[in-house]
């Protein structure tokens, strides 16, 4: 008797682990499927090109601060720092040659996080703060600045 018992129990153990590797492997086929299949919603058309920060760029306008408008950086070629090639004359001390943006990072195609030079006091105090960049959809125009000032607006020269 004890035979039987053991015998059915190991029967039905087998078909129960054979309908639950076909369960399984019916669902792993369809969730490949549905994972290549393109959503009904999904936008089909271009996507956003991924901005490339090198080169020079031109402060267009502030209105936190006009007198800086016509600022020229050149962003360098691995793209991690800005470094003023001409300021106005009217520029708070900013200098050729200085470090105007560093630490670019990536956070998307378009956006960057950066620190970016401040000067105060007729140049006497800087310090570098946090900032974040938005690229135009040509990816010739920036848009800089903390989110609870006014922008500045940068273009490729």
């Amino acid at each position: 008797m004890h035979r039987r018992t053991t015998l059915r129990s190991t029967t039905h153990r087998r078909t129960l682990c054979r309908g639950v590797r076909g369960a399984l492997g019916l669902a792993l086929v369809l969730a490949t499927a549905a994972c290549g299949a393109k959503s009904p919603s999904a936008p089909s058309g271009p996507s956003t090109p991924r901005l490339e920060l090198t080169g020079e760029w031109v402060r267009i306008s502030s209105a936190s601060s006009p007198d800086l408008d016509g600022l020229v950086i050149r962003i360098s070629d691995d793209g991690t720092q800005a470094v003023i090639v001409s300021a106005p004359s009217n520029s708070q001390h900013f200098a050729a040659g200085e470090v105007k943006w560093r630490n670019l990072r990536r956070t998307s195609d378009t956006s960057f996080n950066f620190e970016d030079l401040l000067k105060a006091g007729g140049g006497v105090t800087s310090a570098y703060v946090p900032e974040y960049l938005d690229g135009g959809p040509t990816g010739n125009e920036l848009t800089v600045g903390t989110r609870d000032q006014v922008p500045q607006r940068w273009q490729r020269k």
